[in-house]
């Protein structure tokens, strides 16, 4: 048997990206995957507001894939987004390194839908754009 755990909250925000997993039987734990983190460093107080984050991604231009694997091109305009920005916790990795950085988790998609295909990650302290995931399977 297998048990999966939510994502991680800490201090009211959701940790993106945050895991934990047990495999067990009749004898007890097989295995445990993931990872929990105890101390999380969180700014008071956002320099980039969710609406600045926002105008940050104005022009971003995400490719996706359709079944075919043939490349589209998806830019983000002041009508792509689709609900309202969540502040949370990014798992950041990077080569050598696991950051946790504050961020705007930021719903996009195309004008007319009204589920957003992708979720863009923006620093709230400095702006940066940290990553893309993709909500939709083309």
């Amino acid at each position: 048997m297998s048990v999966w755990f939510d994502p991680q909250t800490y201090e009211g925000l959701r940790v993106v990206r945050s895991r934990l997993s047990v495999w067990m039987d009749s004898a007890g734990v097989l295995a445990m995957d993931g990872n929990y983190y105890p101390e999380i460093c969180v700014p008071d107080a956002p320099l980039v507001d969710a609406a600045q984050a926002q105008d940050l991604i104005i022009g971003l231009e995400i490719v996706h894939r359709d079944q075919s694997d043939d490349p589209h091109t998806f830019e983000v305009t002041s009508d792509s987004f689709l609900g309202e920005p969540e502040k949370l916790i990014l798992v950041h990795e990077l080569t050598d390194a696991i950051e946790l950085r504050v961020a705007w988790g930021i719903p996009v998609g195309p004008l007319g839908d009204n589920n957003p295909w992708w979720i863009v990650y923006v620093d709230t302290m400095d702006g940066e754009n940290l990553d893309v995931d993709q909500l939709v399977i083309f």
